[in-house]
């Protein structure tokens, strides 16, 4: 699974590098409210009746803003894309939080979070053709947008007060226009989190 082309990769990473650098030189101390920035690397896994279990990756930024050492709202937003030999699949999500942190003056911070996730998944492969045509066949091709809640947890691990690294789940639930039924997502991710 590719998470960006290699000729992205140079600039992705200096981008990465001074976020890091200019960050991790803010004051350790912080008021209970403030906001946060996480850089976010989520493989993930679904399963459906229609295409079975999937596991792709995706990688994307996290805004918060918390009012207390115990609640914070966030929005997430992630890509990922893989092409394989005859097969190109794209998809992006937004999700609109809410996190509960319990142990605020731990090194290990637990949470919880509730909310809501919008995710747009186009699919395309390509196509023999059985029969002589004058042109080739146009690609199969499948969209599926879709809105449905969201729940998950993790586990905050704070270095200092100002950066963390974030391990978290997140299970989201959507009608599926596709299959005409329930479907799930399992998003596991691992992320940095910077608080200013």
């Amino acid at each position: 699974m590719r998470s960006s082309s290699p000729s992205r990769r140079p600039a992705l990473l200096a981008l990465v590098a001074a976020l890091v650098g200019a960050l991790a030189a803010t004051s350790a101390a912080r008021a209970a409210d403030g906001y946060e920035l996480a850089l976010v690397f989520a493989p993930s896994a679904s399963y459906s009746d229609f295409a079975g279990v999937e596991v792709d990756s995706a990688y994307g930024l996290g805004f918060g803003w918390s009012w207390s050492d115990a609640w914070a709202l966030e929005l997430r937003g992630l890509y990922g894309d893989d092409d394989g030999p005859f097969t190109r699949y794209e998809q992006r999500s937004f999700e609109l939080g809410l996190r509960r942190a319990f142990l605020p003056n731990a090194a290990w911070r637990p949470f919880a979070l509730a909310g809501a996730r919008w995710r747009d998944a186009r699919w395309e492969a390509d196509v023999i053709c059985v029969q002589q045509v004058g042109a080739p066949c146009d690609p199969a091709r499948q969209d599926d947008e879709a809105v449905g809640p969201m729940v998950g947890g993790g586990v905050d691990w704070h270095w200092t007060e100002a950066a963390a690294l974030r391990f978290d789940g997140r299970l989201s639930f959507y009608d599926s226009d596709l299959t005409g039924s329930v479907e799930e997502d399992l998003d596991l991710s691992l992320g940095l989190v910077f608080r200013f």
